[in-house]
């Protein structure tokens, strides 16, 4: 059998990282206790509850550490989903709504725990920023409902949120000064330090080809051979379907697209606050200024995901659009990632059978919920099922049109919003 070395791409996290060799030299066991596939941060955060346990666990990952989204993506942690209160509270209860809130709060300080056990920086603030004026009554909507739970967001108008950014884009905004952002890469790399640490075993570039269920336990057959687990984990997002095809019509592997400048020097007003920022378009842009000062922007998504690289051109237009005095800053790096939406941008989370697990479809707002997602399914796993309840119970809904018909229909409405957010400028 033919094996492809994966690697990462030529991102600014993996030139900052370097290479990083923690792969087992030790052969497959036979049997396991609790099977991991997919070294990302949900796979990460659930291996490692696991170990924190005292259980027997083994993490396989078809690439390097993070090979996927949870090592390309844009570094921003913040609390909550993509539905507000009031709309969750009318999905499955205000006391379901109110303990899931809470507990992607908790996350997000989990996260910040963590990055600062493995001496990883971060900086403070996240936020969203209008990018239409008819934007603004539905951000102050959310920042009032979010309020009534105890969770304090401050709004700003059109005259400090040009302070904030440096860009007289944008209509006004808020930001959560308990949300922040980080080097994602960095942070997957401590978390494997910690997993390794506590016992855990690690195989990168094992792919793992087949999951059937058995009367006890499952068959797992991998790049390396096969073996026998009581329990598995499958947290492998944009790739979730390939093992279990009932998630097919629930999950839309998307490519998404950043870049990060040269360093801008102090005399920029780019960013001020710190914080990073998404805006509120359909086919939003999200931004932050890492330590070094540079800006790394994010933005774009391409359905076709065999593109074999980014849109530089049209990714640095959108670029300059926001921050018109970035022309000519210069570009160090252009990246691609492929994540994984779900129809209602809400995580799709479960268990297709006794003892097995799955967490996928964070939509471009994963990196706390990852957290919370992967230890839960660990939790559960070990009698301590509350957490992962109350994410099982998020809504769901397959994406219309059939295996055939899905991808066009979901063209053709990105291409309608994308007109309207044309239009609406």
């Amino acid at each position: 059998m033919t094996m492809t070395t994966l690697k990462h791409p030529d991102s600014l996290y993996a030139s900052q990282q370097g290479a990083q060799s923690s792969h087992s030299d030790k052969p497959l066991p036979k049997r396991i206790s609790h099977l991991v596939i997919g070294a990302g941060l949900t796979g990460l955060q659930c291996a490692q509850r696991l170990a924190e346990g005292g259980q027997e666990v083994l993490l396989l990952e078809q690439g390097p550490v993070a090979w996927g989204a949870s090592g390309r993506n844009g570094g921003q942690v913040l609390a909550g989903f993509a539905w507000g209160p009031r709309q969750l509270s009318q999905a499955m209860g205000e006391e379901r709504a109110r303990r899931l809130w809470q507990q992607s709060r908790d996350a997000v300080q989990l996260v910040a725990n963590q990055a600062k056990a493995q001496d990883v920086g971060v900086q403070w603030g996240g936020g969203e920023l209008a990018a239409q004026s008819s934007h603004i009554k539905s951000l102050s909507d959310f920042v009032h409902e979010a309020a009534s739970w105890g969770h304090d967001l401050h709004q700003f108008d059109q005259d400090e949120a040009s302070q904030r950014t440096g860009s007289d884009r944008f209509y006004g905004g808020f930001v959560d000064q308990k949300a922040f952002h980080l080097d994602p890469l960095a942070f997957a790399h401590g978390l494997v330090r910690s997993y390794l640490d506590l016992g855990g075993r690690l195989h990168v570039n094992c792919r793992v080809r087949e999951l059937t269920k058995q009367s006890s336990g499952f068959a797992v057959q991998t790049d390396l051979g096969s073996l026998q687990a009581d329990h598995v984990y499958v947290c492998t997002n944009a790739w979730a379907s390939a093992l279990l095809p009932e998630l097919s019509s629930y999950l839309m592997p998307v490519a998404n697209f950043m870049l990060a400048t040269k360093p801008m020097g102090p005399s920029t007003n780019i960013l001020n606050d710190q914080a990073a920022y998404a805006d509120t378009n359909f086919v939003l842009d999200y931004f932050r200024k890492d330590s070094d000062g540079r800006l790394i922007f994010g933005g774009l998504v391409a359905y076709d995901t065999n593109r074999k690289g980014p849109d530089r051109a049209r990714l640095e237009a959108r670029m300059i659009r926001t921050f018109p005095g970035l022309s000519g800053v210069g570009i160090d790096f252009v990246w691609a990632g492929l994540l994984a939406i779900s129809r209602l941008r809400l995580p799709i989370i479960g268990s297709f059978a006794d003892g097995g697990y799955y967490a996928a479809g964070y939509s471009g707002h994963g990196l706390a919920l990852t957290a919370l997602a992967g230890r839960a399914m660990a939790d559960a796993a070990l009698g301590h099922r509350g957490v992962f309840d109350d994410l099982a119970s998020l809504p769901r809904k397959a994406f219309p049109g059939g295996r055939y018909l899905r991808l066009p229909l979901l063209l053709a409405i990105t291409s309608y919003q994308r007109l309207r957010d044309h239009l609406e400028r």
